[in-house]
């Protein structure tokens, strides 16, 4: 039940942010790491000599550490708002797309949006999330959602992350003089995200 909740926060992370933010959920793959280690350990000490039992405790309290302090983390920082609102955007969208039928017209009528946007190098602005996207494309947020995953993309963000990278592969070619963190600048990305991910 904690992995496919898991799986569930972070599908709907992805597909609301513009880069990968699997940090938000931190704490919850502690909590499943531990459990499952508890669950291993417990028959290996029912059965298991004595140094067993020393693994066992030394798992159990470190588990416990670790558990304790992600969420701590997770409650003091903006992380749960941010996970939240992801939630709530995937929730609506699902709702709406479930409702309406996009026509051939209205696929049209979004990848005409979609290609102005990308003419204007919106994909470029740091931070931009699914919402933000739609809005500034004047179309409705699961209308593009349709669009992206009708166009062969996995996801809001995969698909951003692919657009922002053949960016920087322009831009090196054209610009060797520009460093890391300009290219990573120009293409919306963090400095360390773009080290990572390119």
């Amino acid at each position: 039940m904690q992995f496919k909740e898991l799986l569930r926060v972070e599908d709907a992370i992805e597909n609301y942010y513009d880069n990968e933010r699997k940090g938000l959920t931190q704490w919850m793959k502690h909590a499943i790491g531990v459990n499952s280690m508890l669950a291993v350990f417990v028959s290996m000490l029912i059965f298991g000599p004595q140094i067993v039992i020393v693994i066992f405790s030394l798992t159990f309290f470190w588990g416990i550490f670790m558990m304790w302090f992600c969420f701590v983390q997770y409650f003091t920082s903006s992380a749960m708002k941010q996970v939240r609102e992801a939630e709530e955007n995937v929730e609506v969208a699902g709702e709406k797309s479930q409702d309406a039928k996009l026509s051939a017209d209205v696929m049209r009528h979004v990848e005409m949006a979609v290609e102005r946007w990308l003419a204007t190098g919106g994909y470029l602005k740091a931070g931009i999330t699914s919402p933000v996207a739609a809005e500034s494309m004047n179309i409705p947020r699961y209308q593009l959602t349709t669009w992206v995953k009708a166009s062969g993309h996995d996801s809001f963000t995969r698909w951003i992350t692919s657009l922002r990278i053949e960016e920087a592969k322009r831009v090196l070619v054209k610009h060797h003089d520009w460093t890391n963190e300009a290219v990573a600048d120009h293409c919306g990305f963090s400095r360390t995200y773009f080290q990572k991910i390119f």
